[in-house]
């Protein structure tokens, strides 16, 4: 990652937006002049005018688009909530995801239970909220589900970065403990930034792409891997042909083997 952008992130973290900033800037005479001409075709319609002391100017709206349908995260949250439904799980763990991404798509047909560092606030019906650190399965009260999912989480375990505890082995240690979360013949979809390794402290790491399927090669099988790359989801690709790329976000659905099965992953 550049320069430019590790400063670009930096700033969006904080909630500052460069470019929001800049088309700001340059829409702030169009809003005068609109906020002019308003009031002049109210006041020849004779409806009340609009008072500058009750502005809210929103200069950015304009020049935006409808949605932001192309993001990796919109992208891979709706992707797995599907991949989901299609399972049709009476019960769904996960941990970490975005409340109001995948979370939001799975409660409109399955029960979730959310493991967070973090504390939640609002009651939402249908979730379950476990406030916990899962790097580690101690103190996690949780059963095993045959549906668990982390997306846009394990890359920032042991960063500190969400009040979590410093461990550079924090990625590789959560995903056992999510991976712990699966029952025998049970589904886990993870997704995490993949590309040539990197850590962009405390921002989040970037992983290799065979660290997933190593890591639980002794009880997973890879069922399927997806990559947002550019825009779009890329199916039925090899996490290898990401190996040398900055990095994009990889989804892998993985099946756990049936208790007592000794296959392993080719």
């Amino acid at each position: 990652m550049g320069l430019p952008r590790r400063i670009g992130l930096s700033l969006a973290l904080a909630g500052i937006d460069p470019r929001a900033i800049v088309t700001a800037v340059i829409g702030a005479p169009r809003y005068l002049a609109q906020f002019v001409r308003y009031n002049r075709l109210a006041r020849t319609s004779g409806v009340a005018t609009a008072r500058l002391s009750h502005a809210v100017p929103v200069l950015t709206d304009a020049s935006a688009q409808a949605g932001a349908g192309h993001s990796e995260y919109f992208l891979a949250d709706l992707h797995v909530a599907r991949l989901v439904h299609a399972q049709h799980p009476d019960r769904h763990v996960d941990v970490g995801s975005r409340i109001d991404g995948l979370i939001a798509h799975l409660l409109t047909f399955v029960e979730v239970e959310v493991v967070d560092i973090r504390p939640l606030t609002s009651d939402i019906p249908g979730l379950r909220f476990v406030q916990a650190d899962a790097a580690s399965t101690d103190g996690l009260a949780t059963e095993p589900a045959m549906s668990v999912s982390s997306l846009h989480a394990l890359e920032h375990f042991g960063l500190g970065r969400y009040g979590d505890k410093l461990d550079p082995e924090g990625h590789v240690k959560g995903l056992r403990s999510v991976a712990a979360l699966v029952a025998p013949g049970g589904w886990l979809y993870i997704g995490v930034p993949i590309g040539r390794p990197v850590t962009n402290f405390n921002a989040h790491r970037v992983i290799a792409p065979g660290v997933v399927v190593d890591e639980l090669r002794h009880a997973f099988d890879l069922v399927g891997f997806t990559a947002v790359v550019d825009g779009r989801l890329v199916d039925d690709a090899s996490p290898d042909a990401y190996a040398d790329v900055e990095w994009v976000l990889g989804i892998y659905q993985l099946r756990r083997r049936p208790a007592g099965s000794s296959h392993t992953l080719a």
